[in-house]
């Protein structure tokens, strides 16, 4: 429109109702301010009824104050609205003051909100048609009824239609008179502000949903936004409380919501119209459906893949297993052919060679955990060690050249610098015959050392030991050492006739004699008065040491065993004693009479008897880390250790080393014998409780390796390597 044709509109209806402009250039003012503005006419329109409203309450005034006013619309009634624009936000105010409840303000704010554009940088008016503000809930639906009316008979908002498909159908829209009302009302500014993050995804939502609701039936599916980035930011704006809380519970609650989503509408969707909350909610189970396929599909292959492994963990354990198992069988093989080389060795009399092959025997299986000896390895290694001639003493003998051959009898030899002495119980083994592969050996008689330097006699067997295992003296040369003060002994007194004369109470402190401090003591109790001349019976004794004693408490089968230091006891050890042999059984229980700990504490040992007059003396060995019974020692009459008139008993054991274990013992009287002999003799038994105290002894024994002639003729294809560390 013109200037001219916007002065006929303002002039025109102000000239019918005898109105006039105060002054003139108002007119001018007005087409000035709405000329440039589309929509000019209605927000015109608008500015002109607010003014005239202005007319008519100066009107009202004059008649009641007895005045007569022109009629004229005044430039001061035009400042008061505050222009074109300041009577649009002064008009706004005063609907949403009026407005019934914070419902229908929250309404307002949704409407308005939907009506400016976001697109371009600068704030503008956006047409909204009516089917845009349809919500699921019939309360929302009457409020913004409610508040399009008061909005369009304030002049705020216009109303139309428009040609949506292009096809002619019609749809009513309605949008803000003027773009000053979205621009200017202070209120609409600040709700903008609020939702300045909500409003782009709101409009993109609009667009994409109205698209699907128009779209035929078989693409509606394509048009969601399952795989949308949009829906998780959209799901966060709906459902704050699933996605944002920290802990178990909120991320538990927002994967339920997320595979399994509600189909209730979600707290906050007020702001979604129907068309849209439909769109949201197609969205979301499409995608939830997704993901359980996709899930599911993992769960599948994941389980598949699972079964593989397995299937393939248990042929690869299978045949682990099964690789296993051949190779325990060709090293059992392989230490039974050993084992039956050293059989046929030893019945030549090689001994030598015999006690090393049934070292290899049990080398043979050394490199597999867990699988011991064959049956034939240890008979041959005890067979082989039974063969062994009593060896009276080893010498170095350096300075000699071994291709010589140096002799005090025929049964005394050099080999690989080693002189050692047999008795004549073996002489058979190492006759001329029998070293065929040395130079010839003749007599030697200058050499002769002097055998109290290097050989013992074995008719000393009875001797009192240190607790290192060391001889301390033989029996006819040990001297006696009483206590003047407490009638105390410091060790172990043998008459000249090899029998034991007395022992008695030792009350001072551990290893604190009357003749100072002692490394052994046999440590007696009994509440009798001590007398030299006669025999003591024995309720219990153990090996007294430096470090501390170890004692004992049996409950029938049942052993606790601990070491006392001073003052103090520390419970070590409870192990349990085995159900009682048959033999044994016919005697009685077993009655534990001494304890003691190997040096490196990896094995406990006890003596236990049974029976009343000929008792049955039995050595048990436990591992101690697991308290587990490794092994037993029994001999049917061969050790007697209790008095005939009473079943106290001398049965003390000791370590000599982690290897060897020692009993001493009385040897009494057999059975009926004289019962008031009081000098019994006190003996000692060494055994061995390990495997490789055998193995080192056969060692010792043999006194040399094989030849390389020797193992490539009993192991062919084997690189050489020496049986024993000499």
């Amino acid at each position: 429109m013109s200037q001219s044709e916007f002065r006929e509109v303002i002039e025109l209806p102000a000239t019918a109702r005898v109105l006039f402009f105060d002054p003139p250039e108002l007119v001018d003012r007005l087409i000035d301010e709405v000329i440039q503005t589309p929509g000019a006419l209605p927000l015109l329109s608008f500015t002109l009824e607010q003014l005239y409203l202005k007319y008519l309450e100066r009107q009202e005034q004059a008649q009641r104050d007895g005045v007569t006013l022109e009629r004229s619309l005044t430039w001061a009634d035009y400042d008061e609205l505050g222009g074109v624009i300041g009577s649009l936000r002064r008009r706004a105010d005063e609907i949403y003051a009026t407005l019934p409840d914070d419902d229908y303000r929250a309404t307002m704010q949704r409407v308005m909100l939907r009506m400016v554009a976001v697109d371009g940088g600068e704030l503008a008016r956006r047409r909204v048609t009516l089917s845009e503000l349809k919500y699921s809930s019939q309360q929302e639906n009457t409020r913004v009824q409610t508040v399009l009316d008061w909005l369009i008979d304030a002049r705020l908002l216009v109303k139309g239609s428009t040609d949506l498909d292009g096809g002619g159908v019609a749809d009513s829209v309605v949008e803000p008179a003027h773009d000053a009302l979205v621009a200017a009302w202070d209120k609409l500014l600040q709700w903008k502000r609020q939702a300045e993050e909500s409003l782009p995804l709101q409009r993109r939502l609009w667009q994409a949903a109205s698209e699907w609701d128009a779209a035929p039936i078989e693409r509606r599916s394509g048009l969601l936004w399952d795989t949308n980035p949009r829906l998780p930011q959209l799901e966060e704006t709906l459902w704050p409380t699933h996605s944002k809380e920290n802990g178990l519970a909120g991320r538990t609650r927002w994967v339920r919501q997320v595979l399994w989503p509600k189909t209730e509408l979600p707290v906050d969707t007020a702001w979604l119209n129907r068309a849209e909350v439909a769109f949201v909610r197609a969205s979301v189970k499409r995608r939830a459906s997704g993901l359980r396929r996709i899930i599911a599909s993992t769960a599948a292959v994941i389980v598949a893949l699972s079964l593989a492994l397995l299937f393939a963990e248990g042929q690869r354990r299978t045949a682990i297993a099964e690789r296993d198992l051949a190779r325990r069988q060709a090293t059992l093989a392989e230490a039974g052919r050993i084992s039956a080389l050293g059989f046929s060795t030893l019945s030549d009399r090689d001994l030598d060679r015999a006690l090393l092959l049934s070292v290899e025997a049990y080398r043979a299986v050394e490199a597999i955990e867990d699988l011991a000896p064959p049956m034939a390895a240890r008979s041959m290694l005890l067979s082989a060690l039974q063969h062994e001639p009593h060896q009276l003493a080893i010498l170095r003998l350096p300075d000699i050249d071994p291709n010589d051959c140096t002799s005090v009898d025929e049964h005394l030899h050099i080999q690989q610098t080693f002189l050692r002495r047999y008795d004549a119980d073996f002489a058979a083994a190492y006759t001329a015959a029998s070293r065929a592969g040395f130079p010839d050996c003749a007599k030697e008689t200058s050499f002769a050392p002097s055998s109290a330097e290097w050989d013992w006699s074995d008719e000393d067997e009875d001797n009192c030991f240190d607790s290192a295992g060391t001889l301390l003296a033989p029996y006819d040369q040990l001297a006696t050492r009483f206590s003047d003060s407490d009638r105390s002994i410091s060790d172990c007194f043998f008459s000249s006739e090899r029998s034991l004369a007395a022992l008695s109470v030792s009350t001072q402190p551990i290893g604190a004699g009357g003749m100072g401090q002692v490394e052994l003591q046999l440590r007696l109790w009994r509440s009798l008065q001590w007398n030299v001349t006669s025999f003591y019976y024995v309720e219990q004794c153990a090996i007294e040491t430096v470090d501390g004693i170890w004692q004992y408490e049996q409950q029938g089968r049942n052993l606790r065993i601990w070491k006392q230091d001073q003052l103090e006891i520390f419970p070590v050890y409870e192990v349990v004693l085995p159900a009682p042999s048959d033999a044994a059984r016919h005697y009685g229980h077993y009655q534990v009479s001494s304890v003691t700990i190997s040096p490196n504490q990896a094995l406990i040992a006890a003596t236990a008897t049974s029976g009343r007059f000929e008792d049955f003396v039995q050595i048990f060995l436990w591992d101690a880390p697991s308290l587990q019974l490794v092994g037993e020692f029994f001999r049917d009459e061969t050790w007697h250790a209790s008095d005939f008139e009473e079943s106290d008993q001398i049965n003390v054991i000791k370590f000599l080393s982690d290897d060897e274990l020692q009993l001493c013992y009385i040897e009494r009287s057999p059975l009926f014998a004289d019962a008031t002999r009081r000098d019994l003799p006190l003996k000692t038994v060494t055994f061995a409780v390990t495997e490789q105290y055998w193995l080192n002894y056969a060692c010792q024994v043999a006194g040399r390796n094989f030849t390389s002639e020797e193992w490539n003729s009993y192991f062919p294809g084997t690189p050489y390597r020496t049986t024993c560390e000499l």
